[in-house]
């Protein structure tokens, strides 16, 4: 039907973060966990009614273990095509997330316990490329309502997708809380702190209406609103939850 509605993503809940479907004739995946999620990953989608074989697309925010642990993987079980923004390139080829960087005492707690190492993929696209930009769209990645936007900050090449319906689906420019997973909070890591505070500004601007993070809830507009005005408040952490 001409006027119908996009389809409403579907959180996949792994162990450490999230994974988003796009529903549709050929779905798009969003993000794929550490790579011990891949039989809970695969379990989720056939509870969706999604077999892995018709995934077109696998997108990524960013390119952490936690994000992209599973992709290598799943690309050669289903066929699905793999993008990453052009500054993520060198983390997914390496299969290694690189240096991150604690913004608290929790995160420095639990930095010795992640693993910085996942199968290694080769990118068969660029949100970036072949023009260089800070947005455009994703028809060409399974999305023809969708918009890519380039949000650095917790990494200098995170991106967060604008679907159709004013979902934003945004990796780790902000969290959830553990006892409050629709609070926002910002990200245990930043490359950039001042980055992610301009980025969370140009994502507001969007008019996106949902928050769809990488770890925790979703979050609505006006909670984001109330948490960061147009960024993210130093020091801020889930002592006020």
């Amino acid at each position: 039907m001409e006027n119908e509605a996009p389809p409403r993503v579907r959180r996949i809940r792994l162990s450490i973060s999230n994974a988003w479907l796009v529903p549709g004739g050929r779905p798009v995946l969003i993000d794929s966990g550490v790579p011990g999620d891949f039989d809970r990953l695969i379990r989720a989608l056939r509870r969706l009614g999604v077999a892995p074989e018709s995934l077109a697309w696998i997108l990524h925010t960013h390119g952490h273990s936690d994000h992209a642990g599973c992709t290598a993987r799943l690309a050669a079980l289903s066929g699905a095509k793999t993008a990453v923004h052009s500054w993520e390139a060198d983390r997914v080829r390496a299969g290694h997330h690189g240096t991150i960087h604690p913004r608290d005492w929790m995160a420095r707690a639990m930095h010795p316990f992640l693993n910085p190492e996942f199968p290694p993929f080769e990118p068969d696209a660029f949100f970036d490329a072949p023009s260089s930009g800070e947005e455009g769209s994703l028809a060409a990645f399974g999305l023809p309502e969708g918009r890519w936007l380039h949000t650095p900050g917790h990494t200098s090449g995170s991106v967060s997708f604008i679907l159709g319906g004013g979902d934003a689906v945004i990796g780790d420019l902000f969290r959830g809380s553990l006892w409050r997973p629709d609070r926002p909070r910002a990200a245990f890591f930043h490359d950039d702190e001042a980055a992610t505070r301009a980025s969370i500004g140009r994502l507001l601007a969007t008019g996106a209406r949902g928050f769809l993070p990488g770890h925790f809830g979703e979050m609505s507009r006006a909670a984001v609103e109330r948490q960061f005005g147009t960024g993210v408040s130093p020091g801020e952490s889930d002592r006020a939850s």
